[in-house]
């Protein structure tokens, strides 16, 4: 939400609870126990914003981006998103190099 009210600090929050959030992973999570732990940080960032910037309306928007190796060494890309952030995914073309 760039641009509003402390938005600067309300995004600064969200990374924060955020980057807590992921130090806690061991590398032994399922991908759904993954899923759940960025929904729940997710939603503990919007209740933070709330309780440390009370009545300034302050927000953010963010996407999080968590990669894993499957046990048969496959890479999974797993994402969580807040407000209207995008996530684009690109593949390699024919030369290797990435294009939309």
């Amino acid at each position: 939400m760039g641009g509003h009210q402390d938005g600067d600090k309300a995004s600064r929050i969200a990374r924060d609870v955020v980057l807590n959030a992921l130090r806690t992973l061991t590398g032994k999570e399922s991908e759904q126990q993954i899923i759940e732990l960025l929904g729940q940080a997710m939603k503990e960032a919007g209740a933070e914003i709330s309780r440390l910037l009370p009545g300034t309306g302050a927000g953010t928007t963010a996407i999080v981006a968590v990669t894993i190796l499957r046990p048969d060494g496959t890479p999974r890309i797993m994402l969580a998103n807040a407000g209207d952030s995008r996530a684009y995914i690109r593949s390699p073309g024919p030369d290797g190099l990435l294009e939309p």
